[in-house]
């Protein structure tokens, strides 16, 4: 993860060079779905898959042909509409950042060349997730 590359399976790697096309040469392997086409911006979730030994939901997200950011949300065992409240997530919260700390061998924040890596808890949504951003050079 600190060198900017994803890897979710042999053949699924995202990078800063990942393109919308690249993604639709999987949707045969991986369960695939285009979320939102607005203009030149394009979200596709693809759903369950493994990531660095954790079941994941991940939301590819583009301008134009080019990977802008990857936003992964853990899959929870214990998770259904009766447990799914703020504490729930904040503990899911808590979970990912000790996750990140030890994948990365630091505290926050996690600022790179290629871009960065957040732990983030949305209480509008009542979600927690981690985003990977890649910026331009």
């Amino acid at each position: 993860m600190k060198n900017g590359i994803l890897k979710f399976g042999d053949d699924f790697v995202v990078s800063k060079k990942f393109t919308v096309n690249d993604l639709k040469k999987l949707e045969k392997k991986y369960s695939v779905v285009q979320l939102t086409a607005n203009g030149n911006y394009k979200s596709y979730k693809i759903t369950p898959i493994k990531f660095l030994g954790k079941n994941i939901i991940a939301i590819l997200n583009f301008e134009g042909d080019a990977i802008r950011r990857v936003n992964i949300y853990l899959i929870s065992k214990d998770a259904s509409w009766s447990t799914e409240t703020e504490i729930f997530e904040k503990r899911k919260k808590s979970a990912q950042d000790a996750w990140l700390s030890s994948l990365l061998n630091a505290p926050p924040p996690y600022s790179f060349d290629w871009g960065r890596i957040e732990s983030n808890y949305d209480q509008r949504s009542c979600s927690s997730t981690i985003t990977v951003t890649f910026e331009d050079a």
